[in-house]
């Protein structure tokens, strides 16, 4: 860890091969301030409001800095992470991502079933105009 009066800057260096970390450490603690419920972990947000993450990135593994948004149109990668990703998540980042998936996913599964239900309703109304 190092801190620059003069500049005011922070730099974390990781423990692989003295490579510089780019996190904001103020802007992180800003919103952590800023967070109505800081109890409620993360993950749990991402899952009951997922459009709220759609630029956040991903932090490591497959797509490592691509945008949630971008990472969940690979729907290869998606299918593999919801059926059999969870036995080998290790970050906090993935389990985000992991949920982010699943509640985007069960948002088209359920606009599917509406959008079926009303064509079923259409199909049920022109049976019975008919003669």
């Amino acid at each position: 860890l190092i801190y620059n009066c003069r500049t005011g800057t922070m730099i974390i260096n990781t423990a692989s091969k003295g490579k510089r970390s780019v996190k904001d450490i103020k802007k992180l603690w800003d919103m952590f301030c800023a967070d109505e419920n800081p109890q409620l972990p993360l993950r749990e947000k991402v899952r009951a409001n997922p459009a709220q993450y759609h630029s956040l990135k991903k932090a490591c593994g497959k797509y490592r800095g691509q945008f949630f948004k971008t990472a969940y149109k690979k729907s290869d990668y998606v299918d593999w992470l919801l059926t059999e990703g969870p036995q080998y998540i290790r970050d906090e980042n993935t389990w985000m991502f992991f949920e982010y998936c699943k509640a985007l996913r069960e948002e088209e599964e359920k606009a599917e079933r509406a959008e079926g239900d009303d064509e079923q309703e259409q199909d049920e109304q022109e049976d019975a105009e008919e003669p």
